[in-house]
């Protein structure tokens, strides 16, 4: 069993969160209260060695009088829990420290999208870009070095305009793309 809290205690009186969610209990407004009595709970254990909690008489300053146990909600006694204050600090220290972690999580995270935004942004320019450079112009004397860099045959110049005209998505007109013949 944990150190008992002594009378006259002050301590932070929680309703009962029977998920110990930290939302909820950041959210949750406390009730001031000092601890009036306490007293140790039957045994608790169905079987095999006895297990006890303390249990505290705390007068909340709204007046009224909680029986609760300390520190969780998943208590079988009673609808309340109590922290001191003390306790209570430590636990809201702890999640700054999480949320911190958290922040510098998402901090790395984003900076490794950015590089990946200005990867692909600065890659979608660069394809553009070639793309562009890279646009067959209208220049017959390029278009026969290339043609004649595939072993041309005179036999499949339909089919290879054809397959030019739909490459540049008929951009240019295949009367153009006529390769000079050979002196």
């Amino acid at each position: 069993m944990d150190k008992i809290i002594s009378n006259g205690t002050e301590v932070l009186i929680f309703s009962e969160n029977k998920n110990n969610d930290s939302k909820i209990l950041e959210k949750k407004k406390s009730i001031k209260g000092v601890i009036i009595s306490s007293k140790k709970s039957e045994d608790l254990s169905y079987h095999g060695s006895p297990w006890y909690e303390q249990i505290y008489t705390v007068l909340g300053y709204n007046g009224k009088t909680y029986e609760a146990t300390y520190g969780s909600a998943n208590s079988l006694i009673g609808n309340v829990y109590i922290l001191t204050v003390d306790h209570y600090i430590k636990y809201i220290n702890h999640l700054i420290e999480e949320n911190n972690k958290k922040m510098i999580d998402l901090q790395t995270e984003n900076e490794s999208l950015r590089e990946m935004l200005t990867y692909f942004t600065n890659y979608k320019e660069l394809i553009e870009n070639k793309a562009s450079n890279y646009l067959p112009s209208n220049d017959s004397e390029v278009i026969s070095e290339l043609m004649e860099s595939f072993k041309y045959n005179p036999d499949k110049k339909a089919e290879i305009l054809a397959k030019y005209e739909t490459l540049t998505k008929g951009k240019i007109r295949s009367k153009s793309l006529t390769p000079k013949k050979k002196q």
